[in-house]
């Protein structure tokens, strides 16, 4: 292991482009808001130039850094979460927010060994216009213990991740950020005691979705080794349109510059305004990444059913109730069968709905249209190219009356993945346990690229004509997945 770090004190020290004088506690360093890139608005990221150094040439690296613009839906998203469960929703507290925000953050165990580790690169979700690498869910220090490096990575979201203005040669500023944070890992993985050999792409929600278009893109080539998917898979059938994006890009432009098309005092604007005036033209619009560009010459769907994505070994999954939480009132199931499923199918998926109530019915299809049959879809791939594939259901819903209204929702496998409960979430002996064996799981899946371990219960590999799954539960079991016969009907040509 070459890492260049002073073991004797809590302050510790890492060689990158710079010396960055992080921390250590309970047996794991921390490097927190170290910079991967720069990039001025809408450009592409760029090395690092120097740094306005101290006197003793070292860089703060105890801090976190700020999120990138947003507005707060992601923390209002939480605080809604907070009060869902009978939480104090002042207890979550807004970022810092800054257009300078490409930065990432490490945790490495104090492990005395000269092998090198597998590294984690986590993406936060928050629908690509919002989110942070910090949130409280995604602190690395625990997982880390399992014997893995963990780096969080900020990346440019919304309006400033995604412009399709015709002046700009490339409009994923946040796809080529993420990419220069993995061209970042592979240089200065060994400074911390990873293998630049075994990077493992984490993410959530949207950042499992920006897996699929970094796999698909021909920059990510030696760059990924491993995927671990969490509740995504919709946005590989494509939900962006150039010539829409160029569009509002115009719009946008023409609205808030004198001359109409003033892309250069465009970007002279302040951010906040930008950010604000971006909100009426991009109302309804999915910050996906734009094929048919450099970092995407190909849409994500035409790369996969090509087979011609990175080739990686794939954890992959998603919660039992990922649109519980989104369902108004006045929401039925015809409606929703209507909307979500072809007129040729609709008899059989009603058929498959007999005895649910008229929520779990909507639940379980949106979720199962939107995460589990695409998620299918793309572990079909990662197999037929002759990579290994292994599929999860969290099917896990916390104790008490309230709990019990929210189901498996959206984001809840995360604390048991980084085993960072929230003080609001009621945790009991069942759920710690399930988190020693999820991370166990995880883990091993990052060091092997096999999840199994002698001590826990076998997970089948994933194959399209059984979709047998490991169901993460009270108990922890292997199964067919329950939405399996759905998504045939749904997936059938």
């Amino acid at each position: 292991m070459t890492l260049l770090l002073s073991r004797d004190a809590v302050a510790t020290e890492v060689v990158f482009d710079k010396i960055y004088a992080g921390s250590q506690s309970e047996g794991v360093y921390a490097f927190l808001g170290v910079p991967f890139a720069q990039a001025a608005r809408w450009e592409p990221p760029s090395p690092l130039s120097d740094l306005d150094l101290p006197q003793d040439g070292k860089v703060s690296a105890a801090n976190f850094p700020p999120a990138c613009m947003q507005t707060n839906h992601i923390v209002n998203w939480y605080r809604e979460l907070i009060k869902d469960f009978g939480g104090a929703p002042e207890s979550f507290p807004a970022p810092s927010m800054s257009e300078s925000c490409l930065y990432l953050n490490i945790w490495t165990p104090t492990l005395d060994t000269t092998e090198a580790l597998p590294v984690v690169v986590y993406l936060h979700g928050g629908s690509n216009k919002g989110g942070w690498s910090f949130e409280p869910n995604y602190l690395g220090h625990e997982l880390a213990k399992k014997g893995l490096v963990v780096i969080s990575v900020n990346y440019r979201l919304g309006i400033f991740g995604f412009f399709a203005h015709p002046d700009i040669p490339d409009p994923n500023f946040a796809l080529l950020d993420q990419l220069a944070a993995l061209e970042w890992v592979a240089r200065y993985a060994e400074n911390v005691g990873g293998s630049k050999n075994n990077v493992i792409l984490m993410g959530e929600s949207a950042g499992a979705s920006n897996i699929d278009f970094i796999l698909a893109s021909p920059k990510s080539q030696g760059l990924v080794h491993k995927a671990i998917h969490q509740s995504a898979g919709w946005a590989i059938n494509g939900r962006v349109d150039r010539q829409d994006m160029q569009q509002r890009a115009l719009k946008l432009t023409s609205q808030l510059t004198n001359e109409g098309n003033d892309l250069a005092q465009l970007k002279t604007l302040d951010a906040q305004s930008v950010l604000e005036a971006a909100q009426t033209v991009y109302d309804g619009v999915f910050f996906d990444p734009v094929p048919g560009t450099p970092s995407l010459p190909n849409p994500a769907k035409k790369a996969f059913d090509n087979q011609s994505i990175t080739p990686v070994d794939l954890l992959i999954g998603s919660n039992a109730d990922e649109w519980l939480m989104y369902l108004n009132d006045e929401a039925r199931f015809e409606t929703t069968l209507t909307e979500w499923v072809a007129e040729d199918k609709r008899e059989r998926v009603k058929a498959l709905m007999a005895g649910y109530s008229e929520r779990e019915a909507m639940d379980t299809l949106i979720t199962a249209a939107n995460y589990v049959c695409p998620s299918f879809q793309i572990a079909s791939v990662v197999r037929a190219q002759g990579k290994k594939a292994w599929f999860y259901l969290f099917d896990r819903i916390r104790e008490g009356e309230l709990a019990s209204k929210m189901g498996a929702y959206h984001g809840a496998e995360l604390p048991y993945v980084f085993d960072t409960h929230d003080d609001w979430l009621p945790t009991n002996d069942i759920d710690e346990q399930l988190t020693e064996q999820m991370m166990t799981y995880w883990a091993q899946f990052a060091k092997t690229g096999n999840p199994n371990t002698a001590e826990l219960p076998e997970w089948p590999l994933f194959n399209l004509e059984s979709k047998r799954t490991i169901r993460l539960d009270n108990t922890v079991r292997a199964t067919p997945h329950p939405s399996a016969e759905l998504c045939s009907v749904l997936l059938e040509k």
